[in-house]
C-alpha cells in the first residue's frame, strides 16, 4: 500500500489512527491504505502541503480505518450511504448511480445544506417528487439559489433545484425570490 510501518502505526496528523501493516486495505472498502491517508483535496492544508494541482489526483485523503470517512446518510433514511470508495469512483457499488466524485471527508462536499446522499440517491419535494442536485454544485441549476434553499424552500417560494426557471416566466428563480 506504499505506507511505511510506521506511518502505519502512528497514523497522520488528520487521521492520528494506526492501520494494518499487514493489510494494505485496513477498513476493506476497496481504497488502499496509502491511497487514502497520503493524498488530499486540491486546495486543502494537509500535514503543511497545500494542494493546489488539479492535476493531482486528489480524490483521497481519508480515515483508512473507516470505510466511510465522512459518515455521510441520509437524514430520512440511514440505511442510504456512500462509502469512500463510492464518493471517490462516482458511483454506487451496485453500479446503478453515477454521479460526480464527492469529497469522501466532507458530507456535504459542495456546502449547499444537502448532504451529498441526498443529492446523490434524491430528496422528495412535494411538488416535484424526488428531485437529485449534483452534489458537487452548491447552485445547481445557476439561479442564484443554493440548492438546499429551493428544496427547503427557504424564503418561503416553490422553486425546483435542477430549473432555473421553475415557473417559466423567462425570470431565474432566484431573481423573482431574492427581490
Amino acid at each position: 500500500d506504499n505506507v511505511t510501518n510506521l506511518k502505519e502505526f502512528s497514523g497522520t496528523k488528520l487521521y492520528p489512527y494506526g492501520t494494518d501493516s499487514n493489510d494494505p486495505d485496513t477498513d476493506d472498502d476497496d481504497l488502499t491504505d496509502g491511497q487514502e491517508i497520503l493524498t488530499g483535496f486540491p486546495g486543502e492544508l494537509i500535514d503543511g502541503i497545500y494542494y493546489t494541482v488539479q492535476g493531482f489526483v486528489a480524490k483521497y485523503y481519508t480515515n483508512a480505518t473507516n470505510p466511510d470517512t465522512d459518515m455521510d446518510y441520509n437524514t430520512k433514511d440511514k440505511s442510504r450511504k456512500l462509502d469512500d470508495w463510492e464518493e471517490v469512483n462516482g458511483q454506487t457499488r451496485d453500479g446503478l448511480i453515477n454521479f460526480p466524485s464527492t469529497n469522501a471527508s466532507n458530507p456535504d462536499t459542495d456546502l449547499d445544506g444537502l448532504n451529498d446522499v441526498e443529492e446523490v440517491f434524491g430528496v422528495w419535494m412535494e411538488d416535484f417528487g424526488l428531485v437529485t442536485p449534483n452534489p458537487c454544485n452548491k447552485d445547481t441549476d445557476f439561479d442564484e439559489l443554493a440548492d438546499a434553499e429551493e428544496v427547503y424552500s427557504i424564503y418561503g417560494y416553490i422553486t425546483h433545484p435542477n430549473l432555473p426557471d421553475t415557473d417559466f416566466d423567462q425570470l431565474l428563480d432566484g431573481q423573482e425570490v431574492l427581490s
